[in-house]
């Protein structure tokens, strides 16, 4: 058990260990060398890119024997070393975020240091503060002792208020590099003495998405997966993800429509434990590398393809923007998206329909219309929906006058209370409400789905309908009948299919069960 992960046994101590961050690096290694010190100081950005190691590394060198580079031998290195260093305090506001917190170090500011130089204060999350705490440090923020200075930490600086962005110097932290993040874990591998493949940490580092930490857990996790060796295959297999000639040949069968082996490629991911966001969103990059080379004639910004992956697709630049649409607009719509979902995505994508200038303004248009309605997306909720999960969901809705008369999630409450539920499946409800338009708007959609999953349990898509849609649904069901049986409902007999049972039942009168 006196194992620690790598983040932390590898977690920089000087400035010459910072990965990336020059330029922040460089400034306050001259305020030390200058002897200009700020009283203040707000690192701000993504996750895992250093903010608090450069904090604890700041606060080292100002209490450190030496300058600029800590002898990391002195009482002061030690002691901060042992997270015991009496005048290096460091504070989640995430969890200490009232004002009596904040009183507390207000208080302990006015001390003079106990074995240091300086009193440093390092806040992490200080978004997360109340609105009275946020208040109370202000005074103290804009005039400290001269012997304190206060460093702020946030990944989310449009929360801070503006009177404290005032009041300190600020720091904006970037995504790392993926080639500085690989040299990092070529360092630590090297010096654990584990093997590796390059190809493997290239992975790692494209999906941690620029952050350090990410990246050496995801490390941890491989190791441990692979018995202390990394390859790209132990990679890909822990974390669901599939390779760059998998991804290929996959746009190469949507491009030729070849329905039969998406859906058999498909439901292979799914059961190999394949992240299928992931995978959309690479099919994306793969489009808009093909669109940024067919445009520009550049191969430079190019992400996933290289020019020889271009060249072997025959497409031209309107086939590709118009796919690029397809994908922007199911992307939002199918964000909690489980395997069905996944498949009706592929096969929209698949249709080879007019794709000139004129066709995609066309659909940006039909996009915006009030009337346009996704019946293949309502046809696969119809296919799981059950009486079981619908009775579940009206059970749960019950509690909804609870919040009619609250002024935050009124609006929400009050679509519900107008609407009829007509369908629930596992992951997505269909509403009948003369409120279609609102409660499908994006915004107000996203909005909805996270107020029923805070305060009703219900972690489902929401699409609403109104009553003229049923008999355009019904029309569309029966046009697209024995393809739908085909390709939604893995052939099985329509007489058989939960899409014709609730069909049915649906424009008999009787409500889907």
């Amino acid at each position: 058990m006196n194992y620690q992960a790598l983040y932390r046994t590898y977690r920089p101590t000087t400035f010459d260990e910072v990965v990336g961050q020059k330029y922040i690096v460089k400034t306050l290694e001259n305020a030390i060398k200058q002897g200009k010190i700020a009283h203040a100081y707000l690192f701000s950005g993504p996750r895992g890119t250093g903010k608090t190691s450069i904090a604890k590394i700041f606060a080292r060198v100002l209490n450190c024997q030496e300058e600029v580079k800590p002898c990391l031998k002195c009482d002061s290195c030690i002691a901060l070393k042992q997270n015991t260093h009496p005048d290096i305090i460091e504070m989640d506001a995430a969890s200490n975020n009232s004002v009596e917190d904040i009183r507390e170090i207000i208080s302990s500011a006015a001390y003079a240091p106990i074995m240091s130089k300086y009193k440093v204060y390092i806040i992490d999350e200080v978004h997360m503060l109340s609105s009275s705490a946020f208040n109370a440090l202000l005074k103290t923020l804009e005039e400290p002792p001269s012997n304190v200075v206060f460093i702020l930490a946030t990944t989310e600086v449009n929360k801070v208020i503006p009177t404290v962005l005032s009041r300190v110097q600020q720091f904006n932290f970037k995504k790392v590099e993926e080639k500085d993040i690989v040299e990092r874990m070529k360092f630590i591998l090297e010096k654990e003495n584990y093997s590796y493949d390059l190809e493997a940490l290239e992975v790692i580092a494209s999906i941690s998405d620029g952050g350090v930490r990410d990246a050496l857990s995801i490390l941890d996790q491989c190791l441990v997966y692979g018995e202390y060796k990394i390859s790209k295959e132990i990679v890909f297999e822990a974390f669901g993800i599939i390779s760059k000639e998998n991804k290929i040949d996959l746009v190469t069968k949507i491009i030729n429509a070849d329905i039969e082996s998406i859906l058999k490629i498909a439901k292979k991911y799914y059961e190999d434990g394949v992240d299928l966001k992931r995978l959309i969103n690479d099919i994306l990059i793969i489009y808009k590398d093909i669109y940024i080379y067919l445009a520009t004639g550049s191969s430079n910004n190019l992400k996933i393809l290289n020019v020889k992956d271009v060249m072997n697709f025959k497409v031209d630049l309107d086939y590709v923007a118009f796919k690029i649409d397809i994908i922007l607009n199911l992307i939002n719509k199918y964000n909690y998206a489980t395997f069905d979902y996944f498949q009706l995505l592929l096969i929209k994508l698949s249709k080879n329909e007019n794709t000139s200038s004129n066709a995609i303004e066309v659909m940006r248009v039909n996009i915006n219309q009030e009337e346009d309605v996704d019946y293949d997306f309502l046809l696969g909720i119809l296919k799981n929906a059950t009486k079981n999960y619908k009775n579940e969901d009206l059970y749960l809705l019950e509690k909804i006058d609870e919040y009619l008369l609250d002024s935050e999630y009124r609006k929400f409450a009050t679509v519900i209370k107008n609407s009829n539920l007509i369908a629930s499946s596992k992951d997505a409800v269909i509403l009948e409400s003369d409120e279609k338009y609102k409660i499908n708007d994006e915004l107000f959609n996203q909005e909805l789905y996270y107020f029923l999953v805070d305060n009703l349990k219900i972690e489902k898509m929401i699409y609403a309908i109104n009553e003229n849609d049923k008999n355009k649904l019904f029309d569309f069901y029966k046009e697209k009948r024995f393809e739908i049986e085909d390709v939604v409902i893995n052939k099985y007999p329509p007489k058989d299919s939960g899409v014709e049972k609730n069909i049915n039942k649906y424009f008999n009168g009787v409500e889907i069960v």
